[in-house]
């Protein structure tokens, strides 16, 4: 295959995986508005189980096999790590769907069976959607997983709206609901598994062979850690469905507020994942740059490569987790309609930064092919996420759960903060914080002032685009007058080229 070919296929699948987390993070919005902060409680409490099964099939472990089939593997391992995935793929079945009453249970609402029971049919189509994706990416043939991951998202979101309106229409039960918008999830699904099997006879056809004890330590250690780390705020969205709800009722609430207040504390996932997809383009572009010069032993340009890829990092995640926070009050009441939790949506907004330091050194791992510790620092983060969450709850309510999210984040982070180079001098860290602070103080007036000027919904939602890009040209200028970047490391940042024209032009 040719090189012009891949770099096609890798471009498309970079702008698709980019537009299908725009689509994850803004159908949100509309649905909620549709079916109130109850009914995205409903559909919210089940949604990390879809996640999960999602991640298996179309992210982390179609990775793995996408190497294996690369590398040539024999036969015989395919076939168990086929099987591994059947295995797998039916003991999350079962115990999700006849777990179901147990999980609703202690989820503290088992009116959430059907919806469960609805998301643990995903894991049965988990095995072919993995291995339709991680064979054709292994050959080098990208366009498939990339049309079957758009087909996925468009299906579903379109599934769901449609679903929530049309039913909402007919004064039908939010649970109701709830599980026809499962329903379009596993729509979604087979669509995606249509694309990708749509010519049986160019896909392999494994025979199931009982793993061994090796192959399962293997396939643990190289694949499904690494899949599970990928999913790491999916796994703090399941502790939340079955912890803050609960610690809420526990602290003297009634379970009908606990649950509002838990579709509330909700919006924040929107909202985190929508700056998160910025860094997903800045992670997008230098990944395959960072491992084509590790695998050519190019030291030299990848500890640039890798600077260049920190400072990006640093730097948009704190300048958006800042505008997040600055201006959440407004973004709240203009796409939710109302302005409930705005201290704990703060809060969360935070982990946008965390989160991009955990991706910086998800790709100095991943471009190394260096998988050690995955698992100790998942357990780390999730214990850390649990225990903090049962603390905090209690006494702060909302922002407890944000809080615990920052603090399993930051475990990881800890942990991973030693095994991982950070190559910036330390004089450029002084710059950013002068930087970062000029910039927050420019947030905070210009978020006062526009508190008073806003009347209607729609004039918070103008004023928080205006407020957020008036203050991003602020950043931007604040960057260029400390030399926070050089000329270079612009350029190697996607679309800093454009951007540094533009700024240069207004000034």
């Amino acid at each position: 295959m040719s090189r012009k070919t891949v770099i096609k296929g890798t471009a498309l699948l970079t702008v698709t995986s980019i537009i299908v987390k725009v689509l994850s993070a803004i159908y949100r919005v509309p649905f909620q508005n549709i079916v109130g902060n109850e009914g995205f409680y409903i559909y919210q409490q089940v949604y990390p189980i879809y996640g999960i099964a999602m991640t298996l099939a179309l992210s982390g472990v179609p990775l793995y096999i996408s190497k294996l089939v690369a590398a040539r593997e024999n036969d015989t391992y395919m076939n168990e790590v086929y099987s591994m995935m059947v295995i797998l793929s039916c003991f999350s079945f079962f115990i999700f769907f006849f777990g179901s009453p147990w999980i609703a249970y202690v989820m503290g609402n088992e009116a959430l069976k059907p919806l469960i029971q609805v998301a643990a049919c995903l894991f049965i189509l988990v095995p072919w959607l993995a291995i339709g994706r991680g064979f054709h990416q292994g050959k080098l043939q990208l366009e498939p997983g990339a049309y079957a991951q758009l087909v996925e998202q468009i299906l579903r979101v379109v599934g769901i709206l449609v679903v929530a309106y049309t039913l909402m229409k007919w004064h039908q039960s939010l649970y109701m609901i709830g599980t026809w918008a499962m329903g379009a999830s596993l729509i979604g699904a087979i669509g995606a598994l249509f694309i990708l099997w749509r010519h049986p006879k160019q896909m392999p056809h494994y025979q199931f062979k009982l793993p061994t004890w090796h192959s399962w330590k293997r396939f643990i250690r190289d694949g499904l850690l690494f899949a599970f780390f990928m999913a790491i705020l999916i796994f703090f969205q399941l502790v939340d469905a079955f912890m803050l709800s609960n610690q809420l009722v526990h602290s003297g609430w009634s379970i009908h507020e606990s649950q509002y207040m838990k579709g509330v504390y909700d919006r924040g996932q929107p909202l985190l994942q929508f700056g998160l997809v910025v860094i997903t383009v800045v992670v997008q572009a230098f990944l395959p740059q960072l491992t084509e010069t590790y695998m050519h032993k190019q030291r030299k340009k990848y500890i640039q490569l890798q600077r260049t890829f920190l400072k990006g990092i640093i730097l948009l995640g704190g300048f958006i987790a800042l505008g997040l926070y600055a201006f959440m009050p407004e973004l709240n009441w203009a796409l939710f309609g109302r302005s409930e939790g705005n201290a704990a949506l703060r809060w969360l907004m935070i982990a946008v930064f965390i989160m991009g330091l955990l991706q910086y050194t998800q790709v100095i791992m991943q471009s190394r092919n260096y998988q050690k510790g995955l698992g100790i620092s998942l357990c780390l983060g999730l214990v850390v996420k649990i225990v903090s969450e049962w603390l905090l709850v209690s006494y702060i309510n909302l922002s407890g759960g944000s809080i615990s999210t920052l603090l399993g984040l930051s475990a990881i982070l800890i942990y991973w903060i030693h095994k991982v180079e950070w190559p910036i001098e330390r004089y450029w860290y002084r710059r950013v914080v002068i930087v970062f602070s000029l910039y927050g103080v420019s947030l905070m007036v210009t978020q006062m002032l526009l508190s008073h000027i806003i009347t209607t919904r729609i004039g918070a939602l103008i004023g928080a685009v205006i407020g957020i890009c008036l203050n991003a040209s602020i950043g931007i200028s604040l960057m260029l007058k400390w030399k926070v970047l050089s000329i270079r490391e612009w350029i190697q940042l996607p679309f800093g080229s454009l951007v540094l024209k533009v700024v240069r032009k207004i000034l």
